[in-house]
């Protein structure tokens, strides 16, 4: 999957395009595993920029987030430094969903040993 960067009425260089997708991989190798996708369309707003984002993750995640500054790499930065905050609640709702292991019973040990060949 793609992330896509875009100008909404504005020119934006590829150079914060690219900052935008580096740093949006390197969060989601932190946060998450597969593939992804998602798009920031970077619009001027006023006397500065507005940063809207989403992203998509293979696994059924679904993040939004927006920000706003006077200078665009900034506005990209606090944008993608939500959508991290965002994945980590995320990432730490999953785990504790799961909750802990469940005991084995006495008997499905010794099935799995006999199973095994000792």
């Amino acid at each position: 999957m793609a992330f896509q960067v875009s100008g909404k009425n504005i020119a934006i260089g590829e150079s914060l395009a690219q900052r935008a997708r580096n740093r949006v991989q390197a969060l989601v190798d932190r946060h998450s595993e597969g593939a992804y996708g998602g798009h920031m369309t970077i619009a001027r707003e006023g006397a500065g920029f507005r940063a809207d984002c989403v992203l998509n993750l293979s696994s059924g995640v679904h993040v939004n987030a927006e920000a706003s500054s006077h200078d665009a790499y900034d506005c990209v930065d606090a944008a993608i430094e939500r959508l991290g905050r965002q994945l980590a609640r995320q990432t730490t709702k999953a785990k504790d969903h799961a909750g802990p292991p469940a005991p084995k019973a006495e008997g499905e040990e010794d099935a799995l040993a006999k199973a095994q060949g000792g």
